[in-house]
């Protein structure tokens, strides 16, 4: 689930040959229908942005929860120490009454640091999501990665695309670009949403829709006009983040909620803030001066399609809701 962000994308050495049989052609596939299964936040005749597998998790279950308990621990280590310090014990040693409360002090300093190491520090005050974007004319991808480099470039032609697994939970699988250089791996990143491998079929629809904007046209990733349209909304309102945290949710839970509103609206509301937090706290992602020169959008451009002010908000419109649905459907019958 975190593969690529907790645990960093194994780079430094070959392909394996599970990558060389899940590779992608660079070809538009019979019968599969093009579908972003929102993840494109950005797109025109110039370029399309996606973002990466972590979007989905970030400010969730392991930053809110985790977050949660750090405050118990810290409250209740505070109120153990200002207890020990206030008591009347007589004949006490000092070590003893003075090394107890700093030992908890200790301890306490140690678990944050821990919680920030691992946690924290890979989640809040760091950007908002990490954008991948293609340009279609220059026939560039560009990666913002963060960091000290925070932006890698490389030729469309020259990237290895397969369907990638995770390292922990190899049932979730994800479209993955390599950057090869000496046959070796170089740098890894994701695009999109990771989906589990019963459903290829989404990560087949996600490459379809990149293949035919890139090799193509911009028109031919739209089978409908009502498929033109954009699902991912890039605000941090507090309405977004609910949807994200509901959107989160075990299938089986949703469908059983109002039998067990008791649990699962506050575990949804408690995502909810805490994902609304993470992303507050964080920087939007700003692309090089050199990068946004190479990204002009025209004017008079047909393809520039208005991002939403919150997830699936055009999918309200029941034409465009009813498109989804078929389209789909006949995406799982493939």
């Amino acid at each position: 689930m975190y593969t690529g962000w907790y645990n960093s994308f194994k780079v430094n050495r070959p392909l394996t040959d599970d990558e060389r049989r899940a590779k992608l052609p660079k070809k538009s596939q019979a019968g599969v229908i093009p579908d972003t299964y929102s993840s494109l936040v950005s797109f025109n005749s110039t370029y399309m942005e996606f973002v990466d597998r972590r979007d989905r998790l970030r400010g969730m279950f392991g930053t809110s929860f985790v977050g949660l308990l750090v405050i118990a621990v810290l409250i209740g280590g505070a109120g153990l120490i200002y207890y020990l310090l206030n008591m009347k014990i007589n004949n006490v040693n000092p070590w003893l009454f003075y090394g107890a409360p700093g030992a908890i002090a200790l301890l306490l300093l140690a678990f944050t640091w821990f919680s920030w190491r691992y946690q924290f520090g890979k989640d809040i005050f760091t950007y908002t999501r990490y954008p991948i974007r293609f340009n279609r004319k220059n026939r560039m991808v560009y990666i913002f990665c963060g960091g000290k480099e925070k932006v890698k470039a490389v030729s469309w032609d020259d990237v290895f695309w397969h369907i990638g697994r995770g390292y922990q939970n190899k049932f979730l699988i994800d479209l993955r670009g390599h950057i090869i250089d000496s046959n070796e791996v170089k740098y890894t990143f994701s695009v999109g949403h990771y989906s589990d491998d019963s459903q290829p079929e989404k990560i087949l629809a996600l490459w379809e829709f990149i293949v035919r904007y890139m090799d193509n046209s911009p028109e031919e990733v739209f089978e409908d006009p009502l498929d033109r349209c954009i699902d991912y909304s890039k605000s941090r309102s507090l309405k977004n983040c609910y949807i994200s945290a509901f959107s989160s949710m075990w299938l089986p839970a949703i469908y059983f909620r109002h039998w067990i509103f008791m649990i699962f609206y506050p575990i949804v509301y408690i995502l909810t803030i805490g994902r609304w937090l993470t992303l507050k706290s964080c920087k939007e992602p700003v692309w090089p001066d050199y990068i946004n020169e190479q990204c002009q959008i025209a004017e008079n451009d047909d393809n520039w399609l208005q991002e939403p002010k919150f997830h699936s908000e055009f999918a309200e419109i029941p034409e465009i809701n009813k498109r989804n649905v078929e389209r789909r459907k006949n995406q799982i019958k493939l």
